[in-house]
């Protein structure tokens, strides 16, 4: 999802000039942009990006600003709701020390 919202900052840019190609752009934006703020509503993608070691934290206040900036709040809720998914699922489970092979 990041990839593409980044891929349409790009074309956007491009296309410029081409009102007809940046009037579909704009409609393609909000459109995504109301099923991207239903990550809100779905912590397992933020706790994904928490868990990746070579994401984290950082890459949420990065990649996510554009999205914070127009949602105010989207990246605390998001780390909430990934902190409270692992509590309520997992925080009680017991840890298998056992590898499976």
């Amino acid at each position: 999802m990041d990839f593409l919202i980044e891929h349409v900052k790009e074309m956007q840019q491009e296309h410029v000039s081409n009102a007809h190609l940046s009037a579909s752009l704009l409609t393609m934006w909000f459109a995504f942009d109301k099923y991207y703020t239903l990550t809100d509503k779905t912590p397992v993608y933020a706790a994904a990006l928490l868990l990746n070691l070579t994401l984290r934290r950082a890459y949420l206040d990065e990649s996510w600003k554009t999205i914070d900036e127009r949602h105010p709040g989207t990246i605390k809720r998001a780390i909430k709701a990934a902190r409270k998914l692992w509590q309520k699922e997992y925080k009680f489970k017991p840890i298998n020390s056992e590898t499976t092979g």
